[in-house]
């Protein structure tokens, strides 16, 4: 990553995705606020943030619509 001490592991942004790095220990609020306004702006850019509702429609619709794998057992009924 971008800092390079003693208490940190370097590399991890190399297995885990990394979005934004946040500079200090603790981070300034100023920072910390301007770290989520960036975040929210990189999902808003995003193909599921652009067309989320749309999605989220289509996603319901066949959900819906899907035949279920499993039967589920109805309780006290004999058959």
């Amino acid at each position: 990553g971008m800092f390079n001490n003693y208490a940190i592991v370097q590399g991890v942004d190399h297995i885990i995705p990394v979005d934004i790095y946040l500079p200090g220990c603790p981070p300034r609020p100023e920072m910390l606020m301007d770290a989520i306004l960036k975040l929210h702006e990189q999902i808003g850019n995003e193909k599921l943030g652009v067309n989320r509702a749309k999605i989220v429609k289509e996603v319901e619709a066949s959900a819906i619509a899907a035949t279920p794998i499993h039967q589920i057992p109805v309780f006290g009924k004999q058959g």
